[in-house]
C-alpha cells in the first residue's frame, strides 16, 4: 500500500468514525471535529509558550524601570498566577523574586524568551497548516459514490442549507476494515519505534538546556533530582509538560509497546546519549508515566474485583 493511499485510508476512517460517533453530520463540523483531535494537543503548550514571552518580556519591563511601582509588582503576580502550567508559573514568579540584581539570570531569561519566540512560530505555522480549507468534500464524494455514506437530510443553518450524511450498512464493515488494517500496519510499525526511543525532538532540546541553566541559578544547592520530587518547588504535573522532549515517551501509542519489548529499562536510559540533565528528566517521565499507568490498572481491577463479589453475592 503506497504512503498517499494509507493517509488517504486514515482520513476515510476518521470521518466515517465521525459520521458513526454523531449519527449524522455535516461537512464543516466532520472538519472542525478532525482540527480538535488532530491539532488540539499542540494548541495548550503554544498558548503556554506565548504567555511565558508575554509575561517574561513584562518582568524584563519592569526590572528596566529604575522607579519601581508596587502595584505594578502585584499585577505581574496576578497575571502569572492565571497561567496553567505550573512550571511556567513557577519559573516565571522565582524569576520576578530573584531576578531585578541577578544579571545572569536576566541573560538566561532573555535567552528563553528569545528561544519560544522561534518554537511558538513553528508551531503556529503546524497548526495553520490545519486551518487551511479542506478536501472534506471531496472525501464525502468517494465516500458516497463508493455507498460507504449516504445524504441524511437538509438542514437551515444562520441563512444557509448543509447536507449531513448518515454511516451506511455498507459503510460500517468498511470502517471496520479500515480500523483492521490500520492496526495490522500499526503493529508493524509501533514496533520499531524503540530504535528512536532516545531519540530528542531537537526543537525543545536548546529550550530546555535554557530551563537547566536557570533552574540551577534558581535552586543553586539542589540537584535536577531533588527539584523534580519537590512538590514545594515544583508541580508534579510540570514533569509530564516536558514529554514533548522525548516524542516516543510523548505518545502512549508508540511508548507501550516499547515498555513492553523491556525496550524501557535502567541500563537503556543510563546509555542514553544525552546531557546528564536531560537523562534525569527522561527518568522523571517515565517514572510518572509508570504511576499514572498502575494507579489506572489498579482502579480497572479494583472495579472488577468487587463487581465479580458483588454478583456472587447474589
Amino acid at each position: 500500500m503506497k504512503f498517499r493511499k494509507i493517509t488517504r485510508a486514515a482520513s476515510e476512517f476518521m470521518i466515517l468514525s465521525i459520521i458513526m460517533e454523531k449519527g449524522e453530520s455535516h461537512p464543516y463540523e466532520i472538519y472542525q471535529t478532525l482540527i480538535e483531535r488532530v491539532a488540539g494537543k499542540q494548541k495548550p503548550p503554544v498558548r503556554n509558550l506565548e504567555l511565558l514571552i508575554k509575561y517574561s518580556s513584562m518582568i524584563m519591563d519592569f526590572f528596566d524601570n529604575e522607579e519601581t511601582d508596587g502595584n505594578q509588582e502585584k499585577k505581574i503576580i496576578s497575571l502569572i498566577n492565571s497561567i496553567e502550567s505550573p512550571f511556567s508559573k513557577k519559573l516565571l514568579l522565582e524569576f520576578l523574586e530573584q531576578g531585578k540584581k541577578d544579571v545572569k539570570l536576566q541573560a538566561n531569561l532573555k535567552d528563553l524568551i528569545k528561544d519560544a519566540r522561534i518554537i511558538t512560530q513553528k508551531d503556529k505555522s503546524d497548526l495553520e497548516a490545519w486551518q487551511k480549507p479542506p478536501a472534506i468534500y471531496q472525501v464525502l464524494k468517494s465516500l458516497e459514490k463508493r455507498k460507504l455514506i449516504k445524504f441524511s437530510r437538509t438542514e437551515q443553518y444562520q441563512g444557509k442549507s448543509r447536507n449531513l450524511y448518515t454511516i451506511t450498512e455498507k459503510g460500517i464493515p468498511e470502517a471496520f476494515t479500515m480500523l483492521t488494517t490500520l492496526g495490522d500496519l500499526n503493529q508493524l510499525i509501533i514496533p520499531m519505534a524503540r530504535f528512536f526511543r532516545n531519540h530528542i525532538n531537537l526543537q525543545m532540546q536548546n529550550h530546555l538546556t535554557i530551563v537547566f541553566r536557570i533552574m540551577k541559578q534558581l535552586y543553586p544547592n539542589k540537584n535536577l533530582s531533588d527539584i523534580f520530587e519537590d512538590p514545594e518547588l515544583i508541580d508534579p504535573n510540570f514533569i509530564l509538560e516536558l514529554s514533548s522532549l522525548f516524542p516516543i515517551i510523548d505518545n502512549d501509542s508508540l511508548f507501550i509497546p516499547i515498555l513492553f519489548d523491556d525496550t524501557i529499562s535502567t541500563d537503556a536510559i543510563n546509555a542514553m546519549k544525552v546531557i546528564p540533565e536531560q537523562q534525569v528528566l527522561f527518568k522523571e517521565i517515565v517514572l510518572k508515566k509508570l504511576r499514572s499507568y498502575k494507579e489506572k490498572i489498579n482502579k480497572v481491577i479494583k472495579e472488577i474485583d468487587q463487581d465479580y463479589l458483588d454478583k456472587q453475592e447474589i
